[in-house]
C-alpha cells in the first residue's frame, strides 16, 4: 500500500490521526536528510511513491508513474502539480531544492489526506499557462510569485496547524534560495512535534 491509499482511511476527527501523520512524516524527513547528504536529487516526490509497510514503515520509491491508476498526475512524464514554477518554466535546472519545494507539495497533499492535489482546481493544460504566465509577470514586476496564488492553489489543510502550514510555504518559496535544507526542516518537523506533544 502507499500512503496515498493509506491516507484515504485516515479520519480528519480521529485524535491519533495528526500523531499517524507526523509519524509518517518523520521517517520521510529522515530519509531525505539523508538523500540530500549523498546529493541525490528525487523528481517525483509525491503520496503514492511513498510506499507503507505493514510496520508502518514508509520507503520512498518511484512507482507512481509506472502505474496506470496514476496517470493523470503527469504530463509526459512529469509530475507538473509537484514542481516550482522555475523549472517548468525552464529557467532553472532541477536541483536538490527542486526537491524541497516537491516535498512542500507533498506536505500540503499528506495533511489534506490525499484529498487535495495541488491546483486541485485548475486542468494540466491550465497549470502549464498559470506558469507561463505567472512566472513571466512576477519577473517584470518583481513580486513574488507565491504571495499571488499561495493561499489559492494551496488552501491551508484543516489538520495543519501555523508551524506546519509555514513550513509548507518555506517549501513552496518560488525562488530556490529561499526553500530550506532538509536538515533545517529536519529541526523544524522535532520542534512542531515537541509543541504538539504538549
Amino acid at each position: 500500500m502507499n500512503l496515498f491509499e493509506h491516507c484515504q482511511t485516515l479520519l480528519p476527527e480521529n485524535s491519533s490521526t495528526l500523531t499517524t501523520l507526523m509519524d509518517y512524516l518523520n521517517q520521510i524527513i529522515s530519509a531525505l536528510v539523508h538523500i540530500e547528504s549523498l546529493k541525490i536529487i528525487i523528481r517525483d516526490l509525491t503520496l503514492p511513491n511513498c510506499l507503507l509497510f505493514d510496520s508502518q514503515t514508509i520507503k520512498l520509491s518511484d512507482y507512481a508513474k509506472k502505474d496506470d491508476r496514476y496517470s493523470s498526475r503527469y504530463v509526459q512524464q512529469i509530475p507538473i502539480r509537484w514542481l516550482p514554477g522555475d523549472i517548468i518554466a525552464g529557467d532553472e535546472n532541477w536541483s536538490i531544492q527542486t526537491t524541497i519545494f516537491m516535498f512542500g507539495t507533498l506536505l500540503f497533499e499528506l495533511f489534506h489526506l490525499g484529498l487535495y492535489i495541488p491546483y486541485h482546481d485548475l486542468n494540466d493544460d491550465e497549470v502549464l499557462q498559470f506558469f507561463r504566465d505567472v512566472w513571466s509577470n512576477s519577473k517584470q514586476n518583481g513580486i513574488e510569485p507565491s504571495v499571488l496564488c499561495f493561499a489559492t492553489h494551496f488552501p491551508r489543510p484543516t489538520l495543519c496547524n501555523d508551524r506546519l502550514y509555514a513550513l509548507i510555504e518555506r517549501c513552496l518559496s518560488w525562488s530556490s534560495l529561499d526553500r530550506p535544507s532538509f536538515r533545517e526542516l529536519s529541526l523544524c518537523l522535532d520542534e512542531t512535534a515537541t509543541v504538539l506533544s504538549q
